[in-house]
């Protein structure tokens, strides 16, 4: 994962031809862990604007997801649980959206469930919780992802070709 530093995702989101979102890394500097009343599990995020869900056309099961300004430096932390963890940790709790939970040792709030069928983008690698973009910063020990020269490429792009128009046509524009 990862083939973009965030200032280059930005630059290419506010140059792109098309509707882009991101997402980042299911990997991680050390050992996740997300803890719900007494046990805490080892556990992937997956990083994602604020967008992405909508891009990919994937709607929620229960409660929402994040909105424009969630995925921004600075915001609360909240969270979408897989549905599996939602089911295994939280036995389908309809009353799941508002609660807390630990991040490693960040408090999260639950703001909604993605549908049993969403397994991420990447085979095989089914991420148990999505927090926004910038929810890294609080989460992870990285360096400088944000600032004007950063050195990791931890961003992924993801786009939608606009109505009517082919791969082909979009492949021009872009050259």
């Amino acid at each position: 994962s990862g083939g973009y530093t965030y200032p280059a995702y930005v630059a290419l989101r506010d140059a792109a031809l098309m509707p882009l979102a991101a997402y980042g890394p299911l990997g991680s500097a050390k050992p996740l862990t997300i803890q719900a009343g007494g046990e805490a599990r080892p556990g992937s995020v997956m990083y994602a604007s604020h967008d992405f869900l909508d891009l990919i056309g994937v709607r929620m099961s229960l409660g929402r997801f994040f909105v424009d300004g969630e995925d921004q430096h600075g915001a609360p932390l909240v969270a979408v649980l897989s549905d599996r963890v939602w089911r295994r940790d939280f036995n389908a709790d309809p009353g799941i959206v508002g609660r807390l939970i630990h991040v490693r040792d960040k408090t999260v709030e639950i703001i909604g469930v993605v549908p049993r069928s969403f397994h991420g983008l990447e085979v095989g690698r089914a991420p148990d919780l999505l927090l926004p973009l910038h929810a890294i910063e609080q989460i992870e020990s990285y360096p400088d992802l944000f600032g004007e020269h950063p050195v990791l490429h931890w961003v992924d792009p993801v786009g939608r070709l606009p109505d009517g128009v082919s791969i082909q046509e979009m492949e021009a524009r872009l050259n």
